[in-house]
């Protein structure tokens, strides 16, 4: 079972250590568990796969495994699918922050067009958390000289942004 007293060892262990992360990405099959979300998957099984993803994502040795097009198109399709689940877009949207450190998964990233993920995102839950999420992201995705990338990013991101902090106040 998910939710056994074995699982909930094996996510508390997870959280608390990189090397245990990243054995059971390799031990599992990144991209295995990634490729299962493809289809409209039921909640429970995508909020315990984004969780592990949103864990590792965050380790440099996975976040070449992660930031590939295919990838962030099906965890973007996962995030749009499960919009009124907030745990799960909160990890799709941190996962998004973690893996956009390069130029070539910022690109990726406005492909999929994660800006206006993070717009819906803000729109459906102003948390603080899924907040603070979207502002790393988004900054992250304006770094950068590329004005035009900067001005779709603001334009679909900043208002949604200003509300949802007025939201947490």
């Amino acid at each position: 079972s998910s939710t056994g007293p074995g699982a909930i060892e094996l996510r508390v262990s997870v959280g608390r250590d990189d090397d245990v992360a990243s054995q059971l990405g390799d031990v599992c099959g990144l991209e295995h568990l990634i490729l299962g979300l493809e289809g409209a998957p039921s909640m429970d099984h995508a909020l315990h796969v984004v969780a592990l993803l949103d864990r590792v994502a965050g380790l440099e040795t996975m976040r070449a495994r992660l930031g590939t097009s295919q990838y962030i198109t099906i965890l973007n399709q996962v995030c749009l699918h499960h919009m009124k689940h907030e745990a799960i877009v909160g990890h799709v949207v941190s996962i998004f922050g973690k893996l956009c450190t390069a130029e070539d998964v910022v690109i990726i990233e406005m492909a999929a067009n994660v800006p206006y993920t993070l717009k819906w995102a803000l729109q459906t839950h102003a948390t603080k958390t899924l907040w603070e999420g979207c502002v790393m992201t988004a900054s992250r995705l304006v770094a950068g000289r590329n004005a035009a990338r900067t001005g779709y990013v603001c334009e679909q991101v900043a208002p949604e942004l200003v509300a949802a902090f007025r939201a947490t106040l």
